[in-house]
Order: structure tokens, then C-alpha cells, then sequence
């Protein structure tokens, strides 16, 4: 009985420890910037719960499908503009930032940044028209650019181009336009 009685305590204590250690610690994050990925999720949430109906067209180098759809994972559908926020510690202070009454500008001042350039355009009601995100990857085996817009409730677009050393140039286009009901 007392071997059943001191597995259970090691059990326990066993147990307390890695609960512990698997706890994460809630940080609050800071921006130093727009925090376009807490926008983006948002709007996929938003989406989500509308379920509207988009016209999509999906290209590859000249070779379009067209289709109605209700995207099933909008969180999936604005990945690629979630993943542009450049809220980090380690990019503080490495983007100018031009700020006008219906336009603001982040632009990378080290060009080995992946986001280059982000624009957000504000009606005058201060509500966002769009936003507009320029991605670039370069490196000895391949280049990677990306352009992404989004329109709120009309379009949004993701064109994005690589050039990979030995296979050559692809160019994908995936654009969905909001159908009204």
C-alpha cells in the first residue's frame, strides 16, 4: 500500500510539473504600429459569420478557373495578410511611417525586410477602404513578390510572383470579388 501511495505522490508531483511548465504566460502584445494582423483577423471573423458569396478566380501563369464559392476558412482565405503585420520587437523602429488624414504609409527602411511596404486608405469617416501590401523575399535561389489588396466587403487580390534559379519565373493571381445577395 505505501509503494501505491508514494507512486501517486510522484504521480501528482509529476503531473504539477508539467502542467507548470506547459502554461504560457499571456503577454499583451505591442504595436508599434497598425495592427494589421488583429485587423485581418477581424475581418475574417466578420466574414465568417456573413458567409458571403465570392466570385474567385484562381490563375497560374495565364491559366484562370473561375467559381461562386462561400469560403469555408476566411482565417485561411487572409492568411497572407495577417502574416504582412509587422508588429515585432525587432522591427521597431525600422519602418518609416507616413501618416495623412486618409492615408497611412509604413515603409521598410532595410530592404531585407519581407513586408516593403504597407498602405492603408481611410474614408473620411475614418473607416478602412483598403489596404494595400507589397511582400519581397530575395535570395541567391529564388525571388518572391507578392502584392496583396483588399477592398472591405467588394475585392480583394493576391498577386504573387517567383522566380526560382533553374525552373524560371511563375505567376499566380487569386482574386475574390464580394457578390452581392
Amino acid at each position: 500500500m505505501k509503494l501505491f501511495y508514494r507512486f501517486s505522490f510522484y504521480f501528482i508531483i509529476i503531473q504539477v510539473f508539467l502542467c507548470s511548465c506547459n502554461q504560457k504566460t499571456k503577454e499583451k502584445k505591442q504595436f508599434y504600429y497598425f495592427d494589421l494582423e488583429g485587423f485581418f483577423q477581424k475581418e475574417a471573423s466578420r466574414l465568417q459569420v456573413q458567409n458571403p458569396v465570392i466570385l474567385k478566380t484562381v490563375s497560374n501563369n495565364n491559366t484562370a478557373e473561375v467559381k461562386k464559392i462561400h469560403v469555408s476558412k476566411w482565417s485561411n482565405e487572409l492568411e497572407l495578410f495577417r502574416n504582412s503585420d509587422i508588429n515585432k520587437p525587432s522591427w521597431k523602429n525600422r519602418y518609416n511611417i507616413t501618416n495623412k488624414p486618409s492615408l497611412m504609409t509604413y515603409a521598410a527602411k532595410d530592404l531585407s525586410l519581407k513586408t516593403r511596404e504597407i498602405n492603408i486608405y481611410f474614408s473620411k469617416s475614418g473607416r478602412i477602404d483598403r489596404v494595400s501590401i507589397n511582400n519581397r523575399v530575395e535570395n541567391i535561389l529564388y525571388t518572391s513578390r507578392e502584392q496583396l489588396e483588399y477592398y472591405p466587403d467588394s475585392i480583394y487580390s493576391i498577386i504573387k510572383t517567383q522566380e526560382v534559379e533553374l525552373l524560371g519565373k511563375n505567376t499566380y493571381i487569386i482574386t475574390g470579388k464580394f457578390i452581392p445577395f
